[in-house]
């Protein structure tokens, strides 16, 4: 019996296989689950709670200030919020155990909120509108350390709003979703690269409110959405399996709630977070795509929304031996060492991508030269 083999030349070192989330070939696992927790008194905290809705833990634990649309980075280290610490709306980051807080925006003309990292984690995008006036909120982007700010949408009037992005895995493009009027939003498209002109496509047209878009961690083309008129919005999926533009929308929340809001994929794409409204609260519910069980995980006697979930990086070591001459495995030699990663009943090593694979410790280079796929005996 034959298994398969992924054969790949490194230059000597620890063979690690890194996977952030949204990485087509490697999803990542499952891990907690960031929240915004509203408290008798109205204000807003960051929560996290583990993916069963055990050990909820507060990480801003304040009653001064309003912070809330948390958002994991893709290695599931770090979180970006909105908080008003500084007076406005900005974008801050702080560690996932809630350390190290940071104002990335700290604007004095300018609310920012609704952040989005990239795939890789180098940038973030987010809303961005004038403190005075009426103008309509513009998608824009920075880098993770709040520089390098560029503007992807050019709104000047009270409507469209851009707000919820959310960048695709391969990181080519960000779903959005812009408000046309009070009753009408919409979901866009748009490339992130700032040196290129923004290329802006609008992907559903149902008249009512369509918007926080989800990108699949897969990498397919297919988002979930939250689509419905106000007061009555539900969870949805649409998916571009053709590649030629039409999003076919299919209704996943059949829940006697009349609102599912914030829709967000779990890390290994099995499971859909988001928030519901019950009786005179909002509760964080999980749906299994399996079999749509839905279970409310937070059971709160407050109000839980805008979730978010937090992706465990998947590493796998990997024994190197001498391949053939040089086969010097001082990490500072220019030697080659062939090595191999096979399939097993838990892991399938044709899911590789070459070019995700480092050695090394924290901070070590990709790999050199590229992989293939060889049978070989178990």
């Amino acid at each position: 019996m034959n298994t398969k083999v992924f054969w790949l030349a490194l230059v000597a070192g620890l063979l690690l296989i890194p996977a952030p989330p949204g990485f087509a070939a490697f999803p990542g696992l499952n891990g907690k689950i960031a929240f915004t927790r509203q408290a008798d008194n109205g204000n807003l905290q960051i929560w996290v709670m583990n993916h069963d809705g055990t050990e909820p833990t507060n990480l801003t634990d304040n009653t001064t200030y309003y912070e809330s649309n948390p958002v994991w980075s893709p290695d599931g280290t770090r979180l970006a919020f909105m908080s008003n610490r500084a007076g406005n709306n900005d974008i801050w980051v702080m560690n996932a155990d809630g350390t190290d807080l940071h104002n990335l925006t700290n604007s004095t003309t300018h609310h920012e909120y609704s952040p989005a990292w990239s795939p890789d984690g180098a940038k973030i995008a987010f809303s961005r509108r004038p403190v005075v006036g009426t103008t309509g909120a513009n998608l824009w982007i920075m880098d993770a350390d709040g520089n390098d700010l560029c503007q992807r949408t050019f709104n000047t009037e009270h409507f469209p709003s851009a707000f919820g992005a959310d960048w695709s895995p391969d990181g080519s493009q960000i779903a959005f979703a812009q408000s046309l009027s009070n009753t009408n939003t919409e979901i866009y498209l748009v490339n992130p690269d700032c040196e290129q002109t923004s290329q802006i496509t609008q992907i559903t047209s149902n008249g009512i409110n369509s918007m926080y878009p989800s990108w699949s961690p897969d990498g397919a083309a297919k988002i979930v959405f939250e689509r419905g008129p106000a007061g009555s919005s539900k969870v949805w999926v649409m998916e571009d399996e053709d590649a030629d533009g039409v999003w076919v929308q299919t209704l996943l929340t059949t829940t006697s709630s009349n609102i599912n809001e914030v829709p967000r994929w779990s890390p290994d794409g099995t499971q859909i977070v988001f928030s519901s409204y019950q009786g005179n609260k909002y509760q964080i519910y999980v749906m299994n795509l399996d079999d749509g069980t839905v279970q409310n995980i937070s059971n709160s006697s407050f109000s839980d929304f805008y979730p978010d979930w937090q992706p465990v990086p998947i590493s796998v070591d990997i024994d190197i031996k001498p391949g053939s001459f040089p086969n010097n495995i001082n990490p500072r030699s220019k030697g080659v060492i062939p090595v191999s990663i096979l399939t097993t009943d838990t892991f399938d090593a044709t899911m590789i991508d070459a070019l995700s694979v480092k050695f090394g410790p924290e901070g070590a280079t990709e790999s050199h030269g590229r992989g293939h796929i060889r049978d070989v005996p178990k």
